[in-house]
């Protein structure tokens, strides 16, 4: 074998390690990347309630939401049947319970035969807080215009509001709409609220 024919394949043996060892260093590199990702990576994990977390989002945990529909009576008058359900929330404070189930009985998350809203559609709880045994509750105005009000409906309406933060051990509820007790929105007087029994005997209590 000539000598230039031996350089030749020393060289090309040397080049042919430098090439895999440059492969190896790139996966080693890679695998280190997809273990260790920098900050923002967004790499998901189970947390020891079983929940997954991601860097980027919230833990959501299962809570038991119970709330209160209408129904008919076979005799035809209405009453509250209660429904419970389970729900995944970022939040599970008692305020935010209370704010979830309060929000359920205008825009229900389920359908059921017979059963219908409480509080018209689209009524919002803008605000609550929990304070000194008692609980505030700011509603949007789309609480003062039910489709059918009647003074069982609006009896019920005020019961159920009452009963949710009564789960919760607190007795006393004062109602508020676009943050007034009082005066006139769109043409109703808050106090006055379905036109037969009103708000102005506060706090509420859960009825028996």
């Amino acid at each position: 074998m000539s000598k230039n024919r031996k350089v030749r394949m020393w060289i090309y043996f040397t080049l042919l390690v430098v090439a895999l060892m440059i492969v190896v260093m790139a996966v080693h590199f890679s695998r280190e990347r997809e273990i260790n990702p920098g900050p923002g990576g967004g790499t998901q994990s189970i947390t020891s309630s079983g929940f997954m977390e991601s860097d980027n989002s919230q833990v959501y945990k299962t809570a038991t939401i119970t709330f209160y529909m209408l129904t008919l009576k076979d005799e035809g008058d209405l009453s509250l049947a209660t429904v419970t359900l389970t729900a995944s929330l970022p939040d599970t404070s008692t305020e935010a319970l209370v704010k979830v189930a309060l929000q359920y009985l205008a825009n229900p998350p389920v359908k059921i035969d017979g059963m219908y809203p409480v509080l018209p559609s689209g009524t919002k709880v803008k605000k609550i807080e929990i304070k000194d045994d008692a609980v505030y509750i700011d509603f949007s105005k789309d609480i003062l215009f039910p489709k059918y009000p009647s003074a069982t409906s609006e009896q019920l309406a005020l019961c159920a509001i009452a009963g949710i933060p009564a789960q919760f051990g607190i007795d006393s509820t004062y109602i508020t709409i676009e943050g007034k007790s009082s005066g006139p929105i769109d043409g109703k007087y808050v106090e006055d609220f379905w036109g037969h029994i009103g708000l102005s005997d506060q706090p509420l209590h859960p009825c028996r």
